[in-house]
């Protein structure tokens, strides 16, 4: 097998502060398509482990299907006592 086989881009990923705001925003401009549900994880479900963050963080993604081809992630975090980033 060739090194380059099975290799390619997954997805590619994007925080935002308003995840509803940025599929909308993707959609209305790019005419993506939120691909399944809006997910949530957080205390009690690795995400501090994976990501090296506060315990108490909690995250918020959806997978938007692009209309040229690709997959673009959105992601929305949140922790207690620290203010959502303005758009």
């Amino acid at each position: 097998m060739s090194p380059s086989a099975g290799a390619g881009l997954h997805h590619a990923g994007q925080v935002v502060p308003d995840l509803e705001a940025g599929v909308r925003f993707m959609e209305d401009v790019f005419g993506a398509r939120i691909d399944g549900d809006v997910r949530e994880l957080g205390a009690g479900d690795g995400v501090d482990v994976t990501f090296g963050v506060d315990p108490a963080a909690q995250i918020r993604f959806a997978f938007l299907e692009l209309p040229a081809g690709g997959r673009l992630e959105l992601v929305q975090w949140t922790a207690p006592g620290v203010a959502p980033a303005p758009p």
